[in-house]
C-alpha cells in the first residue's frame, strides 16, 4: 500500500481518496477538458440497479477502437460505471468509479510535494485553476469512462454527500466479463453480464477495512483553510 496525502494507493488494485481531492479532480477536469464526458447518445447501454441499498450504474460503448498494445476484438464494447455505498462507512459514503479499461496512477504531484511538505491536507478547491490542477490526483478528463462515471453519479444523487470517501478502481480489478456486439456500428442489441451481488459486497467490505484503518488520511476531521 502506498500512502499520499489524502489518498492510499494499492497497485493494480485501486486508488481511495478523500472528497476534498475528488471534488478538485473533478470540478478541474470539467474546466480543462469538458469535452471529455461521453455524450449521452453515444452510449450504447446504461443501466441503474438498485441492489439492497446499492446503486449500481453500469454503461457500454464502442470506445477502445484501437489498441495498439494487443490485438482486440473489433467488436468488443467497453463499460464503466459506479458503485455507490450510502452509509458503509458509519459516519460517510463511498463512491467506487469502475472501468474495463483504465489503469490509474496518482498524479499528486501537487498534493504530496507542494501541499504536503508545507503541512497542508489536500483542498476541494484553490484560487487559480494552474494550482488546482497541479494539486491533482486523478486526471478524469484523460479517462473519459471514469470521467462519465463521476458526471452520471453527480446526476444521480443530485446533491453531494456531507462526508464521503472515492474508490477509483483498476481496469482489471472486477474482472468484468468482455461484451462483444457483432458490429462496428451502434446497437444497443447485447446484454451486460450481470455483476455478481457476492462481488459488490466483497469489494464493500474490502474498502470499509482501507478506510477504516486510514481514516486521519481519507476522513479528515475539520474543515481545513482553503488557498
Amino acid at each position: 500500500m502506498n500512502y499520499g496525502n489524502g489518498y492510499v494507493w494499492d497497485r493494480n488494485k485501486y486508488v481511495v481518496m478523500c472528497k476534498e481531492i475528488y471534488i478538485n479532480d473533478y470540478e478541474t477536469s470539467l474546466k480543462v477538458a469538458p469535452t471529455s464526458v461521453i455524450a449521452p447518445n453515444a452510449l450504447e447501454k446504461l443501466e441503474f440497479e438498485q441492489i439492497d441499498n446499492k446503486l449500481l450504474c453500469r454503461f457500454a460503448l464502442r470506445f477502445n477502437v484501437v489498441n495498439y498494445a494487443q490485438p482486440i476484438d473489433p467488436f468488443v464494447r467497453n463499460q464503466g460505471g459506479f458503485i455507490y455505498y450510502p452509509g458503509l462507512l458509519d459516519s460517510a459514503d463511498l463512491v467506487v468509479f469502475y472501468t474495463d479499461y483504465d489503469y490509474v496512477k496518482p498524479y499528486a504531484y501537487g498534493l504530496d510535494y507542494e501541499e504536503a511538505k508545507v503541512g497542508r491536507r489536500p483542498r476541494d478547491h484553490y484560487r487559480t485553476l494552474s494550482k488546482a490542477a497541479r494539486s491533482m490526483a486523478v486526471l478524469y478528463y484523460k479517462h473519459p469512462l471514469l470521467f462519465t462515471g463521476a458526471v452520471l453519479w453527480e446526476q444521480a444523487i443530485k446533491h453531494r454527500p456531507s462526508d464521503f470517501v472515492v474508490a477509483v478502481l483498476e481496469e482489471n480489478y472486477l474482472q468484468l466479463q468482455p461484451v462483444s456486439a457483432n458490429t462496428l456500428l451502434w446497437t444497443d442489441q447485447y446484454e451486460l453480464p450481470p455483476i455478481p451481488v457476492d462481488t459488490l459486497n466483497k469489494l464493500g467490505d474490502e474498502l470499509y477495512e482501507v478506510v477504516s484503518q486510514n481514516e486521519q488520511v481519507l476522513l479528515p476531521n475539520s474543515e481545513q483553510e482553503r488557498d
